[in-house]
């Protein structure tokens, strides 16, 4: 039975992840991942994460059961088939070069283009790339829809209206925050750390009107805002994942730049212009970005490009048997344009239609 092998590395600055099925289990797994095949490049929402960065482990059920299914069709469909994702910039494996409240979306688009270049470069020698985002990674997804490197995209919860989007991510205090203090918190919650990041020496205080406990230091000296707030701990992976590994609720300061820049994204011109095959799934019970969200985005888009609306599914499609669908349609997606492409090369043949033999009656009866 095959097995599933997976790395991490850092590329360009980010926490990178790829995964890939190899045979037979008793063997020496390759360091190196196949080349020549698709690669399924996974964009994680916001504030989220795809990667774990002490353990390498997906940190969340969403982008682990779409990797399973997105391997699992190699056997279907043959060649190599490659899961990757990486964690955003600012983000816990990736914050070295640019800090959390720095955070630039349209940063975000550029780091999709190299990671997909990285994936059809010698790094993993994948010869097509199909991005696939979730709620602000649908929104990254739909914005290199005009990429080159880029063979297909998939979106799921994701939206046409960059402004009214940025609304949806912050609520009327933090955006109230941004105008007074150019900066606001953003809840997040961080892997593998014990007790929040902090100053040496910290008092608790209460914040005056958003319920978690604020961490700031208590030197002599005018206390400069403090980025972390700590908000508790969860073990948001499944229960299959290692029970040990936990995460800590904190809330982090994000300049008012990531709000700006959010809403001046040239997500309409990319779905307009762009060539490659663009498929919106969502679900209509989407309380966070409503269904209408994902209508708006398909019916902006020019061809190619298909819709599957999810019955009863919510943001997450935290459903068994909705994350299952949804893992269903995106990777029959990235399969159907795979075989696509490989008719058109020349390299596959269409199997011709088996003629139906005649019966003929026996006329001697």
């Amino acid at each position: 039975m095959d097995r599933m092998v997976c790395r991490t590395e850092v590329v360009d600055g980010l926490l990178t992840k790829i995964c890939w099925r190899c045979a037979p289990p008793n063997a020496a797994p390759p360091t190196t991942p196949p080349s020549g095949g698709r690669a399924v490049l996974y964009l994680h929402g916001f504030p989220d994460l795809s990667i774990v960065p002490s353990s390498g482990a997906f940190a969340s059920r969403f982008s682990r059961k779409l990797c399973e299914a997105v391997l699992s069709r190699q056997a279907v469909d043959g060649g190599a088939v490659l899961f990757a994702c990486f964690n955003a910039s600012g983000l816990p494996g990736s914050d070295s070069v640019v800090p959390f409240k720095d955070k630039l979306l349209s940063r975000e688009v550029e780091e999709v283009v190299t990671v997909a270049q990285w994936l059809r470069g010698p790094g993993a020698g994948a010869r097509e790339v199909h991005v696939v985002g979730i709620s602000t990674g649908a929104i990254l997804a739909a914005c290199v829809r005009d990429r080159p490197e880029i063979t297909s995209v998939a979106t799921i919860a994701g939206l046409l209206d960059v402004v009214s989007g940025a609304d949806l991510d912050f609520d009327v205090e933090q955006r109230a925050a941004f105008d007074s203090l150019g900066y606001c918190m953003k809840e997040f919650w961080v892997p593998d750390i014990p007790a929040p990041v902090s100053p040496p020496r910290a008092r608790l205080q209460l914040h005056p009107t958003r319920r978690f406990t604020v961490l700031e230091p208590c030197d002599s000296e005018p206390a400069a805002p403090v980025p972390a707030i700590f908000l508790g701990t969860w073990s948001p992976l499944p229960p299959e994942s290692t029970k040990s590994q936990t995460s800590t609720k904190v809330a982090l300061q994000l300049g008012r730049q990531y709000y700006d820049d959010m809403r001046a994204l040239p997500l309409l011109r990319a779905v307009q212009e762009g060539f490659a095959p663009l498929l919106v799934v969502h679900g209509d019970a989407d309380r966070a970005v409503p269904v209408q969200c994902g209508h708006a985005l398909h019916e902006a888009a020019r061809e190619p490009k298909r819709l599957e609306v999810v019955r009863k599914a919510n943001h997450l499609f935290t459903s068994t048997a909705h994350m299952k669908k949804v893992s269903g349609v995106v990777s029959d997606w990235v399969a159907h344009h795979w075989r696509l492409e490989l008719l058109e090369s020349g390299q596959v043949q269409e199997p011709k239609p088996t003629k139906k033999k005649s019966v003929h009656k026996n006329q001697n009866k």
